[in-house]
Parts: structure tokens; C-alpha cells; sequence
């Protein structure tokens, strides 16, 4: 009679160690105990029976309990995605505001997930740094060319001393004839 309970309370502790937790549509449980939102989505539960949102195109959420819970709205999508850079910053407050993105000029990325205001970078390390008035990747001041325009490429701005002194060395042969 003992061995079988011992059974019974044994079996019943690995079927309890072994269940899986069942989360809603686009939630997830790292953990194994609690739902959140899946990246990219937000909502004030996460349980089974319950659906999180999408972002708004453009602009993702980090995971867990910073993007699910009972006051959680659209606010918590707060990062724009690669490739687009931050014009308006959230807003978490009822009703919420989505952070507002803009597509990077040609030629140009950002490094990661945006949540402040800012800017993309030009692929070439020799170009003029981006800006709301500066939207198009040229080379910096003392600088000549065209700007690469294939990320981790060498840079095709090259520096006017350089120009200068392959000037001076073919005007030194010209001479020298």
C-alpha cells in the first residue's frame, strides 16, 4: 500500500514538473510560468484565450514584462526597427503613442533598434554625419568622391591631401618630360 502511494505522489509530481504552459496567440513563456508578448507585439495579457497585438510597420517592442501587462498599450512599441530611425519617441501614457519612424536616406543604416531620437549613418566612415537637414550621404568636409554605398565597403571618399599630393606627383612627371 506504501509503494503505491509513494507511486502515485511520485508520478504525480513529474506530470506537474513536465506540463507546459499555454500561452495566447503571439505570446511566448521563456520562463516556462508566466506569458508575455512576443517581440514586436504588446498587450495586457498574455494567458491562454488571449491575443497580443502586431506594432505598428516600422517599430518592435523588447519582450517580456515591459511589453505585456494590465496598463501595457500601443506605447510599448518603442523602437524602430533596423533601418529606420526615431522621429517621435513613444508615448506609454493612456492612450498611447507608437514610436514614429523614418526610412534611412540611400546609402545609410543604423546600427540597431532605435528608441531615442537620432539618425542613420552613412555606409562610408568618410561622410558627413546624417541629420534632419542633411539627408543624403555625401563626403565630409576635406573630403572627395562618392560615398560607398555597400556597408563595411573601404571608404571611396578619399582625403583632399591625398588628391593633392597624387596631383603634385603626376604635375612632378610632367615636369620631369
Amino acid at each position: 500500500m506504501n509503494k503505491l502511494l509513494l507511486l502515485a505522489i511520485f508520478l504525480g509530481l513529474a506530470g506537474f514538473c513536465t506540463a507546459t504552459i499555454t500561452c495566447g496567440t503571439n505570446a511566448i513563456s521563456p520562463d516556462g510560468t508566466n506569458c508575455y508578448c512576443q517581440h514586436g507585439f504588446y498587450g495586457t495579457d498574455a494567458s491562454q484565450g488571449q491575443t497580443c497585438q502586431l506594432c505598428p510597420n516600422n517599430t518592435t517592442t523588447t519582450s517580456g514584462t515591459t511589453n505585456t501587462g494590465p496598463s501595457i498599450n500601443v506605447g510599448a512599441c518603442n523602437q524602430c526597427i533596423s533601418g529606420f530611425y526615431v522621429t517621435a519617441v513613444a508615448n506609454a501614457a493612456s492612450p498611447g503613442t507608437a514610436v514614429q519612424c523614418q526610412q534611412c536616406p540611400a546609402n545609410s543604416n543604423t546600427s540597431s533598434a532605435m528608441t531615442a531620437l537620432g539618425f542613420c549613418t552613412c555606409y562610408d566612415p568618410n561622410a558627413a554625419p546624417l541629420s534632419s537637414s542633411v539627408i543624403t550621404c555625401t563626403c565630409k568636409s576635406g573630403y572627395k568622391g562618392t560615398p560607398t554605398t555597400t556597408a563595411g565597403s573601404p571608404s571611396t571618399c578619399v582625403a583632399n591631401s591625398v588628391i593633392l599630393s597624387i596631383f603634385a606627383a603626376l604635375l612632378s612627371l610632367v615636369f620631369l618630360f
